[in-house]
């Protein structure tokens, strides 16, 4: 059984709203200082098979693939190298007035399972200031004035 990392917190936010913040990929470090740099490997709109090369603090870079795209709702995206290949997920769930926003990330290959045994303490911060910050930012952002 491959390693996995599991996470959610509610976001009094509509789902569009948080979408949009989601997949703004390069703007991820303004709202998260679990990241240091996200830059876009490709042209065109984010979608599936958009590729975008990841910098974290204390990790090596990673070039991540999106392998699902669900506008509005769900995405994965997959990075392998090094012995390690890491899938995560990021969805969105709506019940009733309040919004879910749920992570997970399996971590298989060679290295795999030492590499989750190392970096478990990172990977679990680092998902919860993901989630933290998606929440501070999508409802800060949700509460602004609408311009007349």
């Amino acid at each position: 059984m491959m390693p996995e990392f599991r996470n959610k917190i509610e976001i009094a936010a509509s789902p569009s709203q948080i979408w949009s913040i989601l997949i703004d990929f390069e703007k991820w470090p303004q709202w998260s200082d679990s990241f240091s740099a996200l830059q876009r490997l490709d042209d065109g709109p984010v979608g599936l098979g958009s590729r975008i090369r990841i910098k974290q603090p204390r990790l090596f870079p990673r070039n991540w693939t999106i392998t699902e795209w669900n506008p509005d709702n769900s995405f994965s995206w997959i990075s392998k190298g090094g012995g390690v290949t890491s899938f995560a997920n990021h969805w969105i769930e709506t019940d009733r007035d309040v919004c879910t926003f749920h992570q997970s990330m399996n971590i298989s290959g060679f290295l795999g399972r030492p590499t989750a045994i190392l970096l478990k303490a990172t990977i679990c911060r680092y998902m919860d200031m993901e989630a933290a910050g998606l929440k501070d930012r999508s409802e800060r952002r949700d509460q602004l004035p609408v311009p007349e």
